[in-house]
């Protein structure tokens, strides 16, 4: 089933959702190709990593442009929230990789601007899914965003 519609939803309104959620998901990716280029002096390990995470959101977003069904949608919406996690534990702990091992990355506008078009991106596709994907999609966001709260109340982390 490609682009999800339950409800009583206006499928005009599904469809300009899913397409705010593709673009957003394209506006991420080619914002991590430029994070890519900026930090390839860095080694090659952070250069690849941002080249083909932005290759991949890229790819993504045309495909969801074109409709994904709810399992496709909700394992985009872990993968990006999974990136959203680690772009948060990156600003608060020390990572054993990269030019920052020695203390947390500095936050930036290029990163911060990734960080609201994935949000916007997890919002948007998550919207037209059927009520049980939904939910389950959503209880995730909801339970990685606990665990990391947790972490961070704890000392844990930062």
């Amino acid at each position: 089933m490609n682009v999800p519609v339950t409800g009583a939803a206006a499928p005009g309104a599904v469809i300009r959702t899913a397409r705010a959620g593709a673009a957003a998901t394209v506006l991420a990716g080619a914002l991590h190709l430029v994070a890519g280029a900026l930090h390839a002096h860095h080694g090659p390990l952070v250069g690849v990593f941002f080249l083909a995470v932005g290759g991949v959101q890229i790819w993504f977003g045309l495909a969801a442009r074109r409709g994904v069904g709810e399992r496709v949608a909700t394992a985009g919406i872990a993968a990006t929230v999974g990136l959203v996690v680690l772009y948060l534990v990156s600003r608060t702990v020390t990572l054993p990789i990269g030019a920052h091992a020695d203390r947390p990355e500095d936050g930036d506008l290029l990163g911060f601007t990734v960080v609201v078009a994935e949000l916007a991106m997890i919002v948007t596709l998550a919207a037209p899914l059927g009520p049980r994907w939904r939910a389950r999609a959503l209880n995730g966001v909801l339970a990685a965003g606990a665990g990391v709260w947790t972490l961070w109340a704890t000392g844990l982390l930062g």
